[in-house]
């Protein structure tokens, strides 16, 4: 394996590295393996020497920018995106709702029962309960 290729145990090439200065080195000809050292950064190491961990490739859901600083949104601001959509979305729907079916309805019961008028107060006391 060459110190500018480097690929995943199934043979598909890394599309991101965050290499330390002056690595992957290949020191001593064997450092086909990758580390994280304390300050984020990899550094290449011998396969043979004691595990110290895993690297794993995972699904980014934010961006890395080239310093390896996460980018993008956190969690918190999608959440609060995904709760903000799903609020206006049933506002929206009530409101459709209210617009294009509420005064057919009511235009259909006053067809059908035709309109109560109140003669007196008690009339009118029950009629607005």
């Amino acid at each position: 394996m060459s110190n500018t290729n480097w690929t995943w145990h199934d043979g598909t090439e890394a599309s991101y590295s965050h290499w330390g200065t002056g690595e992957p080195n290949g020191h001593g000809g064997g450092e086909i393996c990758a580390e994280m050292v304390t300050t984020g950064f990899w550094n290449d190491v011998n396969c043979e020497e004691p595990p110290r961990g895993y690297l794993c490739e995972v699904l980014l859901t934010r961006g890395i920018n080239e310093n390896g600083e996460k980018g993008g949104m956190s969690g918190a601001a999608i959440f609060g995106i995904v709760i903000a959509t799903f609020i206006a979305v049933g506002i929206a729907v009530f409101l459709l709702h209210a617009a294009l079916f509420r005064p057919k309805r009511m235009l259909a019961i006053k067809r059908k029962l035709g309109f109560a008028k109140a003669s007196n107060n008690d009339e009118r006391y029950y009629l607005n309960l």
